[in-house]
């Protein structure tokens, strides 16, 4: 390019006939350009606009055609269509070979980066689909269930080196700053409970139904009158609960 320009797909611009005159162009450009030796493009922009008989909107309209989103291209020479797109400052900086570009479409930006990131773990959604399947055909119980899942996502899964070590030393993979909480807002016929300790649960008259263990849901709705007006956001990540044998541990340390 002899400068850098914004370029729009042209597709929805021009008939059929002139988009696939374009998109000829355009293969034309593209494979002269691929067979290029060495030392073969060291020429102006307008002796490669020659060398290809086209005109600077032909070629640019070429381009075009060969889009499906708003692209920059910058300005380079002929000479310079195997230099990745670079920036100077952080080129000096980062001492190593980089390609960025610049973001037009954030969306697109998002799934390339979860794409990058999970390439490792491609067709891990159909495994653990079909393992949930599994799970519950097996009439077994959630902990199972959930160990059955842990197993076929652990056997599939890609892991670098690195992170095998950390897991096989027990070495934290990842350190927060910020604890998380689960809050369970399912029907109350859904939600699935913990029970009682078994030291609490013979304790318990036979014919007792309160078997189910404490829970933030439970305290929140038995909170003093002077937390009435707390929500249960609020309730959760601004109050930390401290049973009887934890403070009596503090206090004696």
């Amino acid at each position: 390019m002899q400068k850098t320009m914004l370029l729009y797909p042209i597709k929805s611009e021009i008939t059929e006939a002139e988009y696939g005159k374009l998109t000829q162009n355009f293969l034309y450009v593209s494979k002269l350009l691929a067979n290029a030796k060495d030392g073969e493009l060291n020429m102006t922009y307008d002796d490669f606009l020659k060398d290809v008989d086209l005109s600077e909107e032909e070629y640019i309209q070429a381009i075009r055609s060969s889009i499906k989103t708003p692209t920059i291209f910058l300005e380079r020479t002929p000479a310079a269509i195997r230099v990745n797109c670079y920036m100077k400052n952080l080129l000096g900086t980062y001492g190593a070979n980089h390609d960025i570009q610049f973001v037009t479409d954030p969306y697109a930006c998002a799934v390339y980066i979860v794409a990058y990131m999970s390439k490792s773990q491609r067709g891990m959604s159909l495994l653990l689909d079909q393992a949930c399947k599994e799970a519950r055909e097996g009439n077994s119980d959630v902990r199972k269930q959930v160990r059955i899942i842990g197993n076929k996502f652990v056997n599939a899964v890609e892991v670098s080196a690195q992170e095998a070590a950390y897991l096989l030393l027990q070495l934290p993979i990842t350190t927060i700053s910020r604890s998380i909480v689960f809050i369970n807002t399912s029907p109350c016929e859904e939600r699935t409970f913990l029970l009682k300790s078994k030291e609490k649960l013979e304790e318990m008259n036979p014919d007792a139904t309160d078997i189910e263990c404490g829970n933030v849901l439970k305290r929140y709705a038995t909170r003093p009158k002077i937390l009435e007006q707390w929500s249960l956001v609020d309730y959760v990540s601004k109050l930390n609960v401290h049973f009887p044998k934890e403070l009596e541990e503090q206090i004696f340390r």
